[in-house]
């Protein structure tokens, strides 16, 4: 998808919206961006890549990496 987009009074151009990010302040309640720093920490990433790809896959509903791998075994065990 891409979308024309105007900084201020100045236009950007073309941007691919998948690609582009927005630098955005949030209030989130202390347990929950515990629970994201924890898991971000246990899994050896950032929280905010975390947090976008929770985001991703709740509201634009891309599969997880499980979820992907889990297709690809499916197909796998089909095949074999």
């Amino acid at each position: 998808m891409s979308d024309k987009v105007e900084y201020g009074k100045h236009d950007i151009g073309d941007l691919d919206m998948k690609k582009a990010k927005a630098k955005v302040t949030i209030y989130l309640d202390g347990d929950v961006l515990e629970a994201v720093q924890s898991e971000a920490e246990r899994t050896g990433t950032k929280y905010q890549p975390l947090l976008n790809q929770a985001l991703r896959e709740r509201f634009l509903g891309e599969k997880t990496v499980l979820q992907r791998l889990d297709a690809i075994e499916s197909r796998l065990a089909k095949l074999g």
